[in-house]
């Protein structure tokens, strides 16, 4: 990963909205993030989300917010490098001012659940951005949209 930035994973495409989940979410996360995804879906945006759901409760709320939109991806961002990952939270900055953002050790202490059901499993230690970002579209493949 060696200073890459992980965190930038949205491709920007005209009539879509990225969405940060960390510059809407305001206390429960149902009425962050989720609530503003399912209305961009609603009004015909296509939604791409970047966000830590690192639980099976958070994942399946974006899952019913993106059912509104008629096509979803789960994808699973992993590391396998055990040095690059540190490195890269040590060395990322914050995307919105105020912004504290975790450390390692505090990332460690996170709940996290399996996720053996994402669609896509990519190991951001092997890929680059871009290859990250284009395996998304690969793995979408023929499903319907809208």
């Amino acid at each position: 990963m060696g200073g890459r930035d992980r965190g930038a994973l949205a491709a920007r495409r005209p009539g879509e909205a990225a969405l940060r989940e960390s510059l809407v979410e305001t206390g429960d996360p149902a009425v962050g993030g989720y609530a503003v995804s399912a209305v961009a879906l609603e009004q015909g945006f296509d939604m791409t989300a970047n966000s830590a759901n690192p639980i099976l409760r958070t994942r399946r709320v974006w899952q019913t917010a993106s059912a509104k939109g008629g096509l979803h991806l789960d994808v699973e961002l992993s590391c396998a490098d055990p040095a690059a990952h540190p490195h890269t939270l040590a060395t990322r900055a914050p995307r919105a001012p105020g912004l504290v953002l975790p450390g390692w050790e505090a990332l460690c202490a996170r709940r996290s659940e399996a996720f053996p059901e994402a669609d896509l499993h990519l190991d951001t230690g092997a890929l680059s951005v871009p290859e990250a970002v284009g395996a998304i579209p690969d793995a979408l493949g023929a499903r319907p949209h809208g």
